[in-house]
């Protein structure tokens, strides 16, 4: 009971606003404390019951979202947060264990790298669900999340386990007079790299020189997810129109954004150009919105061979000032057993299970859109706002802007401000303004 109580300390650390987001930097230590006295399997134990009920907390809100954006039922989605909490809250065990190998009693410094490398390198590379990092709820405090923009999630995580470490191989009885230097030298690291943090954050504050400015009309969507005929968008044109007709009518804007899932239907893309069924695409949208800035917003996209298979893709669709289509980025992460069947090639079965799941193609490029005043857009669709690598590499391809449309319609209202969380981190990371329309979330 005491790891598990333990490890919902842990994650009701990552809720948004948590009066806890402090906590990841000391309640590790514990764990680390009780594992280099126990055996590798007795540690194991701990962990595991400490990482379960962690992932049981930050994922709450799983069971109603995984209902709707599966079309399982309850209890099956109920079924599957317990089997993702237990699968993710391995990780803590794998933490622990190894921890067990290298107590103090064998050197103070060999216990802290020991325990500080698992630590980073499961943060990084154990499959999750999320791609969910020890440091992302650091966002509440901006000097220390700037760490992320020297050296990316891994930096935080260095940081957030050396504190964890250093702290628990103080505490320990074993390692002689040098058991407090881990975690001194820890300390000394997390002041220098936030005196560094304050300095950044006033340097952007200051800097005259920077990416183009533009206004821009974010509008917020607030439709049901989707309608069930697979791949295909609800959408709503009507109200977007209006909606961004209206935020016009305050003053110009040189960019429109609406959310991921806007477009209703589906957009043929050919050689001879966009269509929506025997309209064109810009004849559709500007039916609906008079021409004016350019807008960027969501849709199912599908192109292949004439007379042969069509694949269809998650796209961000820019259309200029006429309402043409002008240039386009598919996504390139796509969320497993929601827009692909993990092996659905080989074990085509599995999708009885998950009936709601689409068969969607994998975009391809860095995802950069030319913009108004010749500007560059990284596009982040939905969950690729979570992948670290995806806006950095938009960041190295000379992105001036970050840009994230989503549809969080599926999600709880704590799952939406979770989203959101990540996208935050995304824009310390890469140094980059960054912009989000939701339709049913954070915008």
């Amino acid at each position: 009971m005491l790891w598990a109580a333990l490890g919902s300390v842990f994650g009701l650390a990552y809720l948004v606003d948590s009066p806890l987001a402090w906590a990841p930097w000391v309640v590790i230590a514990p764990l680390l404390h009780a594992a280099w006295r126990l055996t590798p399997g007795g540690a194991f134990w701990r962990g595991w019951a400490y990482g379960t009920a962690a992932w049981a907390v930050g994922m709450h809100w799983f069971p109603p979202t995984v209902a709707l954006f599966l079309g399982v039922s309850p209890f099956a989605a109920a079924l599957l947060y317990i089997a993702a909490c237990l699968a993710c809250g391995l990780g803590f065990g794998v933490l622990a264990a190894v921890a067990a190998l290298a107590p103090p009693a064998g050197g103070a410094w060999r216990a802290w790298l020991t325990a500080v490398a698992a630590a980073v390198c499961l943060d990084a590379w154990f499959p999750e669900l999320w791609e969910w990092y020890l440091g992302t709820g650091q966002v509440a405090y901006p000097v220390l999340a700037q760490a992320a923009a020297f050296g990316g999630p891994a930096a935080l995580s260095w940081l957030i386990a050396g504190v964890n470490a250093g702290l628990a191989a103080a505490l320990s009885p074993a390692g002689g007079e040098t058991r407090v230097r881990p975690l001194l030298a820890s300390l000394a690291v997390l002041g220098l790299v936030s005196a560094a943090g304050a300095v950044r954050l006033a340097h952007l504050a200051s800097e005259e020189k920077g990416p183009p400015a533009l206004r821009v009309v974010l509008v917020q969507g607030e439709r049901p997810p989707r309608l069930r005929e697979p791949e295909s968008n609800i959408g709503d044109l009507p109200g977007y129109s209006e909606k961004t007709a209206a935020a016009l009518a305050e003053g110009p804007a040189d960019l429109v954004v609406w959310p991921e899932s806007a477009f209703p239907g589906r957009v043929t893309l050919e050689p001879s150009g966009a269509w929506v069924g025997e309209r064109p695409f810009g004849a559709v949208l500007g039916a609906e919105l008079p021409p004016g800035p350019p807008v960027l917003l969501g849709g199912i996209t599908e192109r292949g061979p004439v007379g042969g298979r069509q694949t269809r893709y998650n796209t961000a669709l820019y259309a200029d000032g006429g309402r043409n289509l002008v240039a386009w980025v598919d996504k390139v992460y796509l969320i497993p057993f929601g827009e692909f069947m993990p092996l659905g090639r080989v074990a085509p079965w599995l999708r009885k299970f998950s009936p709601g799941t689409w068969r969607l193609g994998r975009g391809r490029g860095p995802g950069l859109l030319t913009g108004p005043q010749d500007s560059r857009l990284g596009t982040l669709i939905c969950y690729e706002d979570m992948v670290p690598a995806r806006a950095r590499r938009m960041a190295l391809a000379g992105a001036d802007f970050l840009v994230n449309i989503t549809n969080d319609a599926w999600f709880t209202p704590a799952a939406r401000e979770s989203h959101f969380l990540f996208s935050r981190l995304r824009a310390v990371e890469t140094g980059l303004p960054s912009v989000r329309a939701a339709n049913g979330g954070v915008t």
